[in-house]
């Protein structure tokens, strides 16, 4: 006896159709709904994922929702994204609609009391918030209302028990540093500051009561990347949030890369334990002050030292002591770096994934890879074997290796 199975059509899973959209440009995904009544119902919420406002009026810009299409659909939204000011916040945050707002990620260029009201309505789901503009506002009107802004906020955030991401700036902080990094340093994992300053310019005394003041800082138990970008936080505080953070494994800090060479080459500051990447580009740090760092920090890999004076004395403590784990390195716009210095990088480090540098010639690096390649081995053209002799080149697995605006590898390959 044989029964009749009906065939399945793989098109038809909800699965296979979440999937499918997951891997949609946006306007397809817009399209894919009319296909029919099932693929709207799994791929609408997708759809609806990430909310993008932007500044009204403004041309060649996509047609954004209606109020009433963004209020029966709030229940889908998780990703609440602004770049200006936008009326349609007013309908999302003072909305009395039974199906709430249910946002992981906030990220606005402006605050408003519209962005304070949704993140107290997402204190239980929140946990990535992000307020960045290019600069600070026009006017001094502007600028008090935004410091006011900037309290409010982190008082709000106090309340949110999973926040793990928080990147602010351009920002004045009216009360005390240590005061307000306290309120969020229980669950952060990655901390950004980009042009920060304090209002009282008194917190800049490098006095006794201002070391003590900030030695109150509540310790970041919980913090991986910390990323100080073109700051003017008081100098010890910028030591002490490096000081309360056992776990850091990711520093970036653009301006004030003096301050940490002295702390640290000093032993005012302890190397962090975890620390594997390193970005200090556009720092003044002298190259026999990094080499003495390099050999400081336990286990690098990934140093960002772009437009620095990183030279010969530097590059042979990363080989010495980091080069079998280095896995990204860039090296672009180093007056000191040679062609020669680059080849003995690139045949010195079997993990690397990406490189970047310039001011060299190409030619100089590439030809002599080839040959290898090619079997030679000619005094002139040989490559300097710093890796184990099981290890050939062609087990190399670059990701990205850039030698803008230099001539490529790629543009030697009919000599191969």
């Amino acid at each position: 006896m044989s029964t009749d199975t009906k065939r399945v059509n793989a098109c038809m899973l909800p699965a296979v159709i979440r999937l499918t959209g997951l891997h949609l440009s946006r306007p397809n995904l817009v399209a894919s709904l009319r296909v029919c009544s099932l693929w709207r119902k799994v791929l609408e919420p997708l759809l609806w994922q990430t909310l993008t406002l932007q500044n009204q009026p403004c041309n060649h810009i996509p047609r954004q929702p209606t109020p009433t299409l963004c209020l029966r659909n709030r229940h889908h939204i998780r990703h609440l994204v602004e770049t200006g000011s936008n009326s349609l916040l007013k309908f999302l945050a003072f909305s009395t609609a039974p199906r709430p707002l249910r946002l992981t990620s906030i990220r606005v260029s402006l605050l408003s009391p519209e962005i304070l009201m949704i993140i107290q309505q997402n204190v239980d789901t929140l946990t990535s918030f992000s307020c960045r503009s290019n600069r600070l506002r026009r006017g001094e009107a502007d600028q008090e209302a935004q410091a006011l802004w900037h309290r409010q906020l982190f008082l709000v955030l106090e309340m949110v028990p999973h926040l793990t991401d928080l990147a602010i700036g351009p920002a004045v902080l009216i009360d005390p540093p240590a005061t307000v990094f306290s309120k969020v340093a229980r669950s952060l994992k990655r901390l950004e500051l980009d042009r920060v300053k304090v209002a009282d310019r008194s917190w800049y005394d490098e006095s006794t009561q201002s070391a003590q003041a900030f030695s109150a800082l509540e310790p970041f138990p919980k913090l991986e990347t910390l990323v100080m970008v073109w700051n003017d936080l008081p100098p010890l505080c910028q030591l002490e949030l490096i000081r309360k953070a056992p776990k850091l494994k990711a520093l970036t800090w653009k301006r004030g890369t003096q301050l940490l060479v002295q702390a640290w080459l000093s032993s005012a500051l302890p190397t962090p334990a975890s620390l594997t990447t390193l970005d200090v580009a556009h720092s003044h740090i002298e190259d026999g002050d990094m080499a003495q760092i390099l050999t400081m920090v336990p286990s690098l890999e990934s140093l960002n030292v772009k437009s620095s004076p990183f030279g010969p004395q530097s590059c042979s403590q990363l080989l010495e002591h980091h080069a079998p784990n280095i896995t990204v390195l860039e090296v672009s716009d180093c007056p000191q770096v040679t062609s020669t210095m680059v080849m003995t990088l690139l045949s010195s480090m079997p993990s690397l994934l990406r490189f970047s540098s310039n001011r060299v010639d190409a030619d100089d690096i590439a030809r002599p890879f080839l040959h290898t390649l090619r079997g030679e081995t000619s005094s002139s053209l040989a490559v300097p074997n710093h890796r184990q002799p099981s290890q050939s080149l062609e087990s190399w697995t670059f990701r990205s290796l850039d030698f803008v605006p230099a001539r490529t590898l790629l543009q030697l390959k009919p000599d191969f």
